[in-house]
């Protein structure tokens, strides 16, 4: 080793100890009462990179999901790993999932901008705080309670797409057919056209062009998730082409509703109509009546894109998944969806009145959460309040840069709450328990919850009520357990293969 590797390599080395030991000592001391959680054995405890590969593989093997669930039955409702560096606390306790989400939430960051951003630039789903905040609230005057469900809409789509499909002995895989028919609503409420619209407009990029390019950055967008820094360091030539081609066509969109709008304000000032146009039930509409320029729309486009496209009908799939294999809960369903009456004199509160339907959409999404877990990152030094210990039940320090990891799978499982049977799918369970809002998450809690909730489950209870209406039984074509496919959302990887039959 030569003598000038050594006068470079040395000092090099003593300056690296020694801002790590300063900034140890700069640290506020751990405080007493806090104990580590267990930690989840691995050979490589450093960097955690044969854990982030097992991952990985478990994914691909279609097992993480449940391989959560046995973690945490050896180790823990809380335990800690890392992973690429980073450390990683696992939770499902209630306490501690009310303390990320809900009464600390501020200490929390989502992580997401540096990775996201280049693809769906700034809005409510990569933001944080006040930032969030704001972009939040642009989202209000289209998914308020009151105005999220459209039934004639739900009834144009469920004719266009369910109503010919074959009603013998021929398997039918709904998945696609419902992703599809959600897809269709999604633009119709983000852009304001249907999708039929959309792939046989004039526009210079090719609707279809468009969805492989979402999919395709989508894709990219995960590998920046998951790998963090070195993510963002992957060739990234078909990020790139991807997001312009994105950009391209959801910036056609918005400029030609901005000029629609600005034509229509142009007619009411020549018929002396001075009433300001009401904002619209399209969010592109929405946001351009309260003067967002054409780079935040799109932005809030795109994201408003991605937490929509798949969610509803991926609900819908598992939530027929299930009943295709309960043929008398099924019949239970069709004799309380006929106190109704005809669909054509429907309303949004009877739906809502329906007791068994929002049981059996309840016990879907314990069992099947869309998603699966979700995270945090520490923007400070903060405290889990349970987990540590020998007992696990002493509070967590949790240093700033480290990640908290919640499973909704593995939480709504907690057989003190639902019981021993958690397993099996049983509506009827929800007759006799209350788990709270820290027990329970189907989209999530607290601030950041999912804005959209009321609108999908309202849009998921008509359709199946619909389907009771018209079908007097669907039969499961398909003996494979319910399989995980784990992307931005969990969905069933066999699909949802059925056999339907007319009333």
């Amino acid at each position: 080793m030569s003598n000038s590797f050594l006068y470079t390599f040395v000092p090099l080395v003593s300056i690296i100890f020694y801002l790590l030991f300063r900034r140890h000592l700069s640290k506020p001391p751990i405080p007493s009462t806090c104990r580590s959680p267990r930690v989840l054995p691995q050979t490589d405890p450093i960097f955690g990179l044969h854990h982030f590969w097992k991952t990985l593989k478990l994914r691909q093997q279609h097992r993480s999901l449940e391989t959560l669930v046995d973690w945490h039955t050896t180790y823990g409702h809380t335990f800690k790993v890392i992973s690429l560096g980073t450390r990683v606390f696992h939770t499902a306790h209630p306490d501690n999932v009310n303390a990320v989400f809900g009464t600390k939430w501020r200490d929390w960051i989502t992580g997401r901008f540096e990775a996201m951003n280049p693809f769906c630039g700034r809005g409510f789903v990569d933001t944080d705080g006040e930032e969030w905040r704001a972009h939040r609230a642009l989202l209000a005057p289209t998914l308020n309670e009151a105005s999220a469900i459209n039934l004639e809409s739900l009834n144009v789509a469920f004719d266009e797409y369910l109503a010919n499909i074959p009603v013998d002995e021929t398997t039918v895989d709904l998945a696609p057919i419902f992703e599809e028919l959600f897809l269709d609503l999604s633009l119709q409420f983000l852009f304001g056209r249907k999708l039929s619209t959309l792939r046989s407009a004039d526009s210079h990029v090719d609707m279809r062009v468009f969805q492989n390019a979402f999919d395709t950055a989508q894709f990219w967008m995960g590998i920046r998730l998951a790998f963090g820094i070195i993510g963002r360091t992957f060739p990234t030539r078909k990020f790139k082409q991807s997001c312009q081609i994105v950009h391209s066509f959801v910036d056609y969109y918005v400029g030609l509703a901005l000029r629609e709008m600005s034509n229509e304000v142009l007619n009411n000032q020549e018929h002396n109509m001075t009433d300001k146009i009401q904002t619209k039930a399209s969010l592109i509409q929405s946001l351009g009546v309260q003067g967002r320029n054409p780079i935040e729309i799109r932005s809030e486009i795109i994201q408003g894109m991605l937490v929509t496209q798949d969610t509803t009908g991926i609900v819908l799939s598992n939530t027929i998944f299930l009943l295709s294999r309960t043929p008398v809960i099924w019949e239970r369903l069709r004799k309380e969806v006929a106190t109704l009456g005809p669909y054509k004199e429907w309303n949004a509160p009877a739906l809502k009145n329906l007791k068994l339907l929002h049981n059996i959409l309840k016990e879907s999404l314990r069992l099947h959460p869309l998603f699966a877990s979700n995270s945090r990152v520490a923007a400070i030094d903060t405290i889990l309040p349970t987990g540590g210990g020998p007992n696990g039940s002493a509070p967590i320090y949790v240093p700033a840069g480290s990640k908290v990891s919640v499973s909704y799978y593995t939480l709504h499982r907690q057989k003190s709450v639902f019981g021993e049977d958690v397993e099996i799918f049983n509506p009827d369970r929800w007759n006799h328990i209350s788990p709270d809002s820290w027990e329970f998450l189907p989209f999530s809690h607290g601030p950041r919850s999912c804005a959209g909730r009321h609108k999908a489950l309202g849009e998921a209870s008509y359709i199946i009520a619909r389907m009771a209406s018209e079908f007097a039984r669907i039969e499961s074509r398909d003996d494979r357990a319910w399989t995980e496919d784990v992307k931005l959302v969990v969905r069933n990887f066999h699909g949802c293969k059925v056999s339907l039959y007319a009333t």
